[in-house]
């Protein structure tokens, strides 16, 4: 709805629509993809031109879940397939070798048409009272919340170490 807060971009002359999974060529043509690969897209595009490493995509994106680094590659396969991109001959995504990837392609927002008055109306009828986080937002929360957790936990694991473990005093050996 285009009354409604858009995460919508473009990517190498195509539209990504986040909140669908899916990605429009100039043509008209869509191509749908996963969740996850459309978390990978977006949190590459959360920095463009930066390198993001793999530990960061897949901490990111697959926060919680144990999986091997061939998920993300798959993942990289199929958007470049969906942006007819080459790994030999870069044009959207650059593997950084041992590192990870680098958006190569500008991001840029997406543009909506100009609504007629009468649709301008009903839309901001319909508009959200608060902005609602983004799905590149929303990952870096739960990011967070995770290392926070983990953080906590370490604590908690050296605190009961510290007060499980009693201080007897110098070491005295019997001969």
């Amino acid at each position: 709805m285009r009354g409604e807060l858009r995460e919508d971009f473009r990517v190498a002359g195509r539209l990504v629509q986040t909140s669908l999974n899916r990605v429009a060529s100039a043509g008209g043509q869509v191509v749908q993809v996963q969740p996850k690969i459309m978390d990978v897209l977006v949190c590459l595009a959360g920095r463009p031109g930066e390198v993001v490493t793999r530990e960061e995509l897949l901490r990111t994106v697959w926060a919680g879940t144990h999986v091997t680094e061939h998920v993300l590659a798959r993942a990289i396969s199929e958007l470049r397939k969906v942006f007819d991109d080459s790994p030999q001959r870069p044009r959207v995504i650059e593997t950084i070798p041992k590192v990870g990837y680098r958006l190569i392609a500008p991001v840029t927002a997406a543009v909506v048409e100009n609504p007629t008055s009468e649709t301008a109306g009903a839309d901001a009828a319909r508009a959200p009272a608060a902005r609602r986080p983004t799905r590149l937002e929303a990952l870096h929360t739960w990011a967070g919340l995770a290392a926070l957790s983990t953080a906590t936990a370490l604590v908690l694991v050296v605190i009961y170490l510290l007060l499980s473990t009693r201080h007897v005093g110098p070491w005295h050996f019997n001969h």
